[in-house]
């Protein structure tokens, strides 16, 4: 993971130019042009947005030399996706990357997690006060003490305590056989009696506390996660196109969907990609930009989601920062989303890669309109190419809520607080990011 004013060493382009890649971070825009409010839906400003994104989106690809990328424009009325580069690099044949392209999320899924647990909440088959000896009482006596104690609410914002390195859990999990659902099964003894990485309470980001809830929620629905997964997300919202693992099929030849890509260029097969299926609640799904737009949409409220989907109280819970400052990572955290606050507006933040991807998804509540953007590579390129989106002057003015104009360079950048690489899968081999002044 890399810290604040994070830079990927050997990067394509600008000469190693500094990234804010995780979100806009306070922007400091008092004086940015923020009159009206026309966004991406509506005729003539639609099409002037599409044609600003994809030249954008083009100049992005093209100058990172990422193999493919993927941007969205999101509000209330319509999505304005577009595509450049390719599905996969040599030796694959030359497939164009198409904007309605399965596209891995990586932890960026983690916010469906937690409204599939709050779902569950408000329908009684889950409490946020339940504590894992209650859920579990098979382990209460062998579990360790700080661990008795921990709540759901504790898992999706990341200050149970519980540990993240794969270190760790990686290597035992990785000899375990079976289906997610066996795998988190058996690695839960080891789970509840290893040291904590802090305390609870305390931030400490964690992909296996996610699988932890993944464990809960087929203890008390007796269904698979993927199951409850498709019952309570995928159907209500018509999300047709979520899919287990990253796209694509094992053939380097038949490029149907697009593949993610190592540090070097290289094509990954589905097979060489994502983690072991027992950390699935934590981000393994890939799906069409247009499904992951109608979860997106739900985060608008009354404007944006099904009748009845969550309530406005189990909504605002899910976006609301729990204890504090993280000292780490994001400024805040909520249930899955990173959050900064800017004019008083919150702005809903996360970042993914399975070690072959890279995504980002930037929410501001205030305008209902949100930024997606997904790279058929992680590090270096599609952190970089990423990053020339989310630093464009008028892609900032939109996400405030500024209509179509000309816009003219603001000297703004997106100057991360910390770049939360979550690499579910992030091989050890990986390239170093060199952070400054500190790792996270």
């Amino acid at each position: 993971m890399v810290g604040c004013g994070s830079r990927v060493e050997g990067t394509d382009g600008k000469n190693g130019r500094w990234y804010g890649v995780l979100a806009v971070l306070l922007l400091l825009l008092s004086g940015s042009r923020a009159a009206g409010q026309g966004g991406p839906g509506g005729g003539a400003s639609a099409e002037r947005w599409r044609g600003y994104l994809q030249e954008l989106v083009e100049e992005a690809q093209a100058e990172s030399r990422v193999p493919g990328l993927v941007a969205a424009l999101v509000d209330a009325d319509e999505t304005v996706a577009v595509a450049a580069g390719l599905r996969a690099a040599t030796p694959a044949p030359a497939v164009p990357i198409e904007s309605s392209d399965r596209l891995n999320l990586g932890s960026c899924f983690k916010s469906m997690t937690a409204t599939i647990a709050a779902r569950l909440v408000e329908a009684g088959t889950l409490s946020w006060e339940s504590t894992f000896a209650d859920y579990f009482p098979e382990y209460a006596a062998s579990m360790r003490p700080e661990y008795q104690a921990i709540t759901i609410p504790q898992l999706l914002s990341h200050r149970s305590g519980i540990t993240d390195d794969l270190d760790i859990y990686g290597p035992a999990i990785e000899l375990i056989d079976g289906t997610g659902p066996q795998q988190r099964s058996q690695f839960m003894p080891l789970a509840f009696a290893t040291h904590p990485a802090g305390v609870a309470g305390q931030f400490q980001y964690s992909n296996l506390g996610y699988a932890l809830v993944g464990a809960v929620i087929e203890r008390r629905t007796g269904e698979t996660f993927e199951a409850v997964m498709r019952r309570e997300l995928a159907m209500p919202l018509g999300m047709t196109s979520i899919q287990f693992g990253a796209p694509g099929t094992n053939d380097l030849m038949q490029i149907t969907q697009p593949l993610g890509h190592d540090e070097n260029g290289r094509p990954q097969l589905p097979d060489e990609q994502d983690s072991p299926p027992a950390i699935e609640p934590a981000g393994i799904y890939s799906m069409t930009v247009d499904d992951w737009a109608k979860f997106v949409r739900v985060q608008f409220g009354t404007e944006g989601e099904p009748a009845g989907y969550l309530s406005a109280e189990t909504l605002a819970r899910l976006q609301s920062p729990v204890g504090g400052a993280t000292e780490a990572i994001y400024p805040e955290y909520a249930y899955g989303w990173g959050v900064i606050q800017l004019e008083g507006q919150p702005l809903l933040i996360h970042n993914g890669s399975n070690g072959s991807w890279y995504s980002q998804v930037i929410v501001n509540t205030a305008v209902d309109r949100a930024l997606l953007l997904d790279a058929n590579q992680f590090v270096p390129r599609g952190i970089n190419a990423v990053g020339i989106i989310t630093d464009d002057p008028g892609i900032q003015a939109w996400l405030l809520g500024s209509d179509f104009v000309a816009p003219e360079p603001t000297g703004i950048t997106f100057a991360a607080w910390g770049v939360l690489v979550v690499t579910l899968a992030c091989r050890r081999s990986a390239p170093a990011i060199v952070a400054t002044p500190r790792d996270v």
